[in-house]
C-alpha cells in the first residue's frame, strides 16, 4: 500500500492548480477593481452631496458660483482622501463634479452618469474627457450610383473610428473620415447613418453616452454621373492632392473650393475635364457637371491638413522654491507632437522631455513646441497649477521669465541688546545678543537662533546667529564684541624741567591695562601756557581705558619753570602837522623779567597820511614779544592839488544856453573845485555871469594845497538867451465838422532861433473855443504860449431815434360810419412817436415820408427843434387794416449841426379785422409786456336810416361776467395790471362773447326796428392778437 505521491502525480496536482489560478485570479482581480471603482464612485457622489449642502449655507446667492467650488473648501466634511477637482453646475444647469482626484481614480459627471477612471496622475485626471464627440455629417459626392459621405468630428481625445450605414448594410468601424457607397440606383432617396467613437469607446468607466455620437441624414442619387474625386493620402501632412474625375460627354464642367468654415467661396474655376489641384488646408472642394436640363453637384471635404502648431500651455507655480520647474502640456489635434517636440532655447534644440528645471531667477525661456509636419507654437497659456489648467483659468503670455527662486541664503545682523557700553565698542558689564536684522528678499525667514545669547567674559568674544528661510536656505552672521570691567593703572610722571622756558610745558602721567588698553600710553595732567611757575602740587588726573573705565593719579611738587610773560614798550617820534620830510618813530622797550633784547625804530619817507602807527615789536631774553603802542601820527604830502570845473546857478535852457531867469539875482557861477589826497586844499574858487552873450570863455582861478601847491582851473563856455519867443494861432474855425481840425502856432525868435512850430492835431468829438495850438520854444528853451483865440467843434456821432409808439390818434364811432357811395365817413389816424437823443451838435433838420435817406434832397428837409416828435398817417380805407405811408415803408430821417443822419423805418400800425357775427368765444392772446389796446364796435352792414344800435359786448374774466360794455375805451395796459378795462398779461387769455346776432328787421333794446343788419368789428394793435 502506498504512502505518498509520484511525482507524476504531484506534477498533475501543481498543472490542476496553477490551471485554477490562471483562471481565478484574473477574476478575482477584475472583481477587487471593480469594487474600488465603485466605491470611489460613492465617494464621488457623497462629494456633489457635501458640495450642494456647503453652497446652501456658505455661498452668496445659496448657489454654485460660475467656476463652481474647490473640493479644498469642503475636505473636512468629505470621507476619504480627495486631493484635487471641483464640483460645479453645468451650461444644462446639472450638478457635475469635475476631475475629482484621489490620488487613483479620477471621477467627472453627474450623479447619474459619473465615469471613474484609473489614473497615473493630476494631469492625466485634468485631461479627463467625458463628452461625446461632436459631429457633422454632409453627402458631399452624390453621382447617379454612389454618395461620399464625409464625417467631420470633433473631440478632446483623438477620434478612434468611424462606421458608416446604408439601410441595413454597415461598414466595419475605421479611422477614415469619408466613406463611398457605390452601386447605387439612379434618383433615389438613401438613409445614411454614421457613428464616430473617441479613444475611451470600450474602456472601463466610460460607457456610450460619453463616448459615441451618431447623426442620420438622406442623400438622393442623381440621374447623371457627379465627378468624383481622388484625395492623396490618408494621413496628416502640410498639403493633399486632389483629382476632380469629372463623366464623359457633352457637359459644361468647374469647381469652387470653399471655407471648410464660413462656406464663403475662395475660388472658382471652369476646366475642359479632369483636374487635379494641390490643396494646403482644410477646405470643401464643390465639382458641378451641367447638362442642357440641369445642374449635378459633388463635393468633398478635404481635411488632414496641418499647417498650425499644437495648442500649449505651461504649467508653472507662483511659490518660492530653490529651483523652479515648468511642465509644458502640448495638444496637437493634427498630425500630433514630433517625438523630441519641446525646445527651451527658441528652437536652436529639441528635446522630448516636456519638463525642465531652472536654479536662478530671471532667466527668459524661449518656449517652442513643434509637431510631426514641424509647424511650431511659440505663444502659449501660463497655469499656475494643474487646477487652473483643468477649469481653464491660464492666461496668455508672450513669454516666460524664472522668477521665485530663492537658492541664496537669508542675511542676519547680530547687535547687543543689554549691557552697559563704555567708549570705543568695548562694554563694562555682561552683555545679551540678539539679532538687528534678520533679511530675505525672497521666500523669507523662518528659523533664526543664537548660540551664546549671554555673555559675562572678559575680552574680545565672537558670537554666531544662524537663520534659515523658507524653502532652507542657511545664513549665519557673527558679532565680536568685547567686555572689560576693570579700571586701568597709574604710571611714572614725565614733562618736569628747572630750566626756564617760554613755550608750552606738559605734565603726564603713565597708563597700563590688560584688557582694552589704555585711551593713551600718557596722560596730560596739566599744560602750563600763560604766567610764571615754578613749582606747584598736581591731584586727581584722570586716566582711562578704551572701554571706559576711569582711574585717578596724583604727585606733589612739581618742577615747572615757565615764563610767559612779555616785556613793555613806549612809543615816540610822531607829529600831527604836515611835513615835506621823514619822521622816525622809536620804542622803548622794558622787563621785569630775562630783561629786554633792545628797543624797535620805523623810518618813514614816503607820502601819506597815517594815525595809529607803532613802531615796531620788542622781545625779552626768552623771546616774549610786545607791539609797541600804536599811537603816532605821521603826515607828509609832496603834489600839487587838482581843479575840476562845474556851472551853477542861473537858468539852463537847451542846446548849452541859458534862458530867461538868469540875471545878476540869479547869476551863473563857475566854480573851481579843489581836490587832493593828501593834505587838502585851502579852498575853492569861483566867477559870475549874467549878460546875454553869444559864448565867452571863463577860468574860475587858481587853487591851493595845505601844503602850498597850486594849480590853474580849466575854461567853460557860457552862452546866455534871456528873451522869449513869439508866436502866431491859427487853423481852427467856427463852423460844425464830422471831419478832424490841425491848429498850428508859428514861432520867431532873433537871438538862439526856434526849435520848430506848435502843432495840435484834433480828431475827436466836442466844442471848444479859446484854444491854443500850444507852446513854442527857442534853442536856449525859452517858451511862449501861442494865443488862445481859436475855435473847433466836432461831431462824428450820429443822433439815436427811439420810436415810443404807434397808437390811433383820431377815430370816429357813427350808427351809420359809411356814407351812400360806401366810403367810410372819417378817417382813422395812426400816432407815430419817437424820442431823438443829440449829444453834439444839435439836430438841424428831420423828414418824414416815403423817400430813403439816400434819395433826399436840401428841399425835403425840415427844420427842428425838439427832441420827441410826434407824426401822423391818415387811412382812406378801413378795409386796408395794414397801410402806412398810403401802403409804402416810411422813413424817419434826421440830420445834426454836423452832417450826421439817422433814420429808422417807422414801425407798422397793423390792425386786426375781425368778424364776430358768428356766436361763441373769441379769445385775444397777449404776447409782449406793455400794449395799447383799442376795441371798439362798428357796423359793417350799417341801416340806411340813422337808427343804429350798438352791438352788445361784454367782457369776461376768469371770475365771469363783470361788465356790459358798448365801447371800450383806449387805455394804456400793463401786464399785470387790474384796474384795465381788459386785463392783459402775459400769455393769459382773455375771451370776449357776443351775446346775440343782429339781423335785418330784429328789434334793438330800444324796440327800434334794425335794417340791413350788421356786424361787429375789433381793431387792436399789432403786438395783440386773436
Amino acid at each position: 500500500m502506498k504512502k505518498g505521491y509520484t511525482l507524476v502525480e504531484l506534477l498533475a496536482v501543481i498543472v490542476i492548480i496553477s490551471v485554477i489560478g490562471i483562471i481565478t485570479v484574473p477574476i478575482a482581480t477584475s472583481y477587487i477593481e471593480k469594487s474600488r471603482v465603485e466605491s470611489y464612485r460613492i465617494s464621488v457622489e457623497n462629494v456633489i452631496e457635501v458640495a450642494k449642502e456647503y453652497v446652501a449655507k456658505e455661498e452668496e446667492n445659496h448657489d454654485f458660483p460660475e467656476t463652481g467650488i474647490s473640493v479644498k473648501k469642503i475636505e473636512e466634511k468629505i470621507d476619504g482622501k480627495i486631493i484635487s477637482g471641483r464640483v460645479k453646475r453645468n451650461e444644462e444647469g446639472v450638478i457635475v463634479a469635475e476631475n475629482i482626484y484621489n490620488g487613483t481614480y479620477c471621477a467627472s459627471g453627474s450623479k447619474n452618469s459619473l465615469v471613474v477612471t484609473k489614473v497615473t496622475n493630476e494631469t492625466e485626471c485634468g485631461k479627463l474627457d467625458i463628452t461625446p464627440p461632436s459631429l457633422k455629417v454632409k453627402a458631399n459626392n452624390v453621382t447617379n450610383s454612389s454618395i461620399t459621405v464625409v464625417a467631420i468630428a470633433k473631440d478632446e481625445t483623438e477620434i478612434k473610428s468611424y462606421q458608416y450605414c446604408i439601410g441595413d448594410e454597415c461598414s466595419k468601424e475605421i479611422n477614415q473620415n469619408h466613406y463611398t457607397f457605390t452601386k447605387l440606383k439612379s434618383n433615389k432617396t438613401y438613409k445614411i447613418k454614421v457613428t464616430v467613437k473617441n479613444e475611451n469607446s470600450g474602456k472601463e468607466g466610460y460607457d456610450a453616452n460619453t463616448t459615441e455620437t451618431t447623426q442620420e441624414i438622406e442623400a438622393t442619387t442623381k440621374g447623371v454621373e457627379a465627378a468624383k474625386f481622388k484625395v492623396s493620402g490618408t494621413g496628416y501632412s502640410g498639403s493633399k492632392e486632389v483629382t476632380i474625375i469629372y463623366p464623359e460627354g457633352n457637359y459644361e464642367y468647374r469647381y469652387e473650393i470653399r471655407d471648410i468654415e464660413d462656406k464663403n467661396t475662395k475660388k472658382t474655376e471652369i476646366v475642359k475635364g479632369d483636374t487635379t489641384l494641390k490643396i494646403q488646408e482644410n477646405c470643401i472642394i464643390k465639382a458641378y457637371v451641367k447638362t442642357e436640363s440641369e445642374e449635378i453637384e459633388s463635393e468633398i471635404t478635404v481635411i488632414g491638413i496641418d499647417s498650425i502648431g499644437p495648442e500649449v500651455y505651461v504649467i508653472m507655480n507662483n511659490n518660492w522654491e530653490k529651483q523652479k520647474q515648468i511642465s509644458v502640456i502640448a495638444i496637437d489635434t493634427g498630425s500630433g507632437l514630433m517625438s523630441k517636440a519641446y525646445s527651451y532655447d527658441g528652437g536652436k534644440k529639441w528635446t522630448n522631455n516636456s519638463k525642465r528645471i531652472y536654479s536662478n531667477n530671471g532667466v527668459r525661456v524661449q518656449l517652442a513646441v513643434r509637431d510631426k509636419l514641424g509647424n511650431i507654437t511659440t505663444k502659449y497659456k501660463i497655469c499656475e497649477s494643474i487646477e487652473e489648467y483643468n477649469h481653464n483659468n491660464c492666461k496668455e503670455t508672450a513669454g516666460i521669465i524664472i522668477d521665485k527662486v530663492d537658492n541664496e541664503p537669508p542675511t542676519c545682523k547680530l547687535t547687543v541688546i543689554n549691557g552697559t557700553l563704555g567708549k570705543n565698542g568695548w562694554y563694562r558689564s555682561d552683555i545679551k545678543i540678539g539679532f538687528a536684522e534678520v533679511n530675505d528678499t525672497q521666500s523669507g525667514v523662518k528659523i533664526q537662533k543664537i548660540d551664546r545669547p549671554t555673555v559675562t567674559q572678559e575680552g574680545i568674544i565672537t558670537i554666531q546667529g544662524k537663520v534659515e528661510d523658507k524653502v532652507g536656505n542657511v545664513g549665519t552672521c557673527n558679532i565680536q564684541v568685547k567686555i572689560d570691567k576693570t579700571k586701568p593703572s597709574c604710571g611714572s610722571w614725565t614733562g618736569e624741567s628747572t630750566t626756564w622756558t617760554r613755550n608750552v610745558r606738559t605734565i603726564q602721567v603713565g597708563c597700563s591695562d590688560s584688557v582694552s588698553g589704555c585711551t593713551a600710553n600718557q596722560f596730560t595732567a596739566k599744560e602750563y601756557k600763560t604766567g610764571t611757575i615754578k613749582t606747584e602740587n598736581i591731584g586727581n588726573i584722570q586716566i582711562e581705558d578704551r572701554a571706559g573705565n576711569i582711574n585717578t593719579c596724583s604727585k606733589n611738587n612739581v618742577n615747572v619753570y615757565v615764563d610767559h610773560d612779555a616785556p613793555t614798550c613806549t612809543s615816540s617820534g610822531g607829529n600831527n602837522s604836515w611835513t615835506n620830510d621823514s619822521r622816525t618813530l622809536i620804542g622803548t622797550c622794558g622787563d621785569s623779567g630775562s630783561g629786554c633784547q633792545g628797543n624797535a625804530s620805523w623810518y618813514i619817507n614816503w607820502e601819506g597820511s597815517w594815525i595809529n602807527l607803532s613802531p615796531g615789536t620788542v622781545y625779552d631774553k626768552v623771546g616774549n614779544a610786545t607791539t609797541c603802542p600804536s599811537n603816532q601820527t605821521v603826515k607828509i604830502d609832496k603834489t600839487a592839488p587838482s581843479c575840476s570845473v562845474t556851472t551853477s546857478g542861473g537858468t539852463a535852457g537847451s542846446n548849452g544856453w541859458y534862458k530867461k531867469g538868469t540875471s545878476k539875482s540869479n547869476p551863473i557861477t563857475i566854480t573851481g573845485t579843489c581836490n587832493d589826497t593828501g593834505s587838502g586844499c585851502q579852498g575853492n574858487v569861483s566867477k559870475t555871469r549874467y549878460k546875454d552873450t553869444n559864448g565867452e570863455d571863463v577860468s574860475p582861478g587858481i587853487v591851493r594845497d595845505n601844503a602850498g601847491n597850486e594849480t590853474t582851473c580849466n575854461t567853460v563856455n557860457i552862452k546866455i538867451d534871456t528873451k522869449n519867443p513869439s508866436c502866431t494861432s491859427s487853423g481852427g474855425n467856427n463852423n460844425w465838422t464830422n471831419d478832424s481840425r490841425t491848429l498850428i502856432g508859428t514861432c520867431n525868435d532873433s537871438e538862439s532861433g526856434c526849435q520848430g512850430s506848435a502843432i495840435w492835431y484834433i480828431n475827436w468829438e466836442g466844442n471848444w473855443t479859446k484854444l491854443s495850438p500850444g507852446t513854442v520854444l527857442d534853442n536856449a528853451g525859452n517858451s511862449t504860449t501861442c494865443p488862445s483865440n481859436q475855435t473847433v467843434r466836432i461831431d462824428k456821432t450820429a443822433p439815436k431815434i427811439k420810436q415810443n409808439s404807434v397808437s390811433v390818434a383820431k377815430h370816429g364811432l357813427y350808427a351809420n360810419p359809411k356814407d351812400a357811395n360806401d366810403n367810410w365817413k372819417e378817417n382813422i389816424y395812426i400816432k407815430h412817436t419817437y424820442s431823438i437823443t443829440e449829444n453834439g451838435s444839435g439836430i438841424s433838420a428831420y423828414y418824414w415820408g416815403e423817400k430813403k435817406p439816400s434819395e433826399l434832397s436840401s428841399s425835403d428837409w425840415k427844420s427842428y427843434s425838439e427832441n420827441t416828435i410826434s407824426l401822423a398817417r391818415g387811412f382812406v380805407n378801413m378795409k386796408n387794416l395794414n397801410i402806412i405811408c398810403d401802403n409804402k415803408p416810411c422813413y424817419f430821417v434826421v440830420k445834426d449841426a454836423g452832417g450826421n443822419i439817422s433814420y429808422q423805418q417807422t414801425q407798422k400800425a397793423n390792425f386786426g379785422y375781425h368778424d364776430l357775427s358768428k356766436a361763441g368765444e373769441y379769445t385775444l392772446q397777449n404776447k409782449q409786456g406793455y400794449q395799447y389796446l383799442y376795441t371798439y364796435a362798428l357796423s359793417s352792414d350799417p341801416p340806411i336810416s340813422n337808427n343804429y344800435t350798438y352791438t352788445d359786448i361784454y367782457e369776461i374774466t376768469e371770475k365771469g361776467i363783470q361788465k356790459q360794455v358798448t365801447e371800450i375805451k383806449t387805455k394804456s395796459c400793463k401786464a399785470g395790471d387790474s384796474d384795465c378795462k381788459i386785463n392783459v398779461k402775459n400769455d393769459t387769455t382773455i375771451k370776449v362773447k357776443q351775446i346775440g346776432s343782429r339781423k335785418s328787421g330784429d328789434k334793438d333794446s330800444s324796440g327800434k326796428t334794425i335794417r340791413g343788419g350788421y356786424t361787429t368789428y375789433f381793431f387792436t394793435d399789432e403786438n395783440l392778437s386773436w
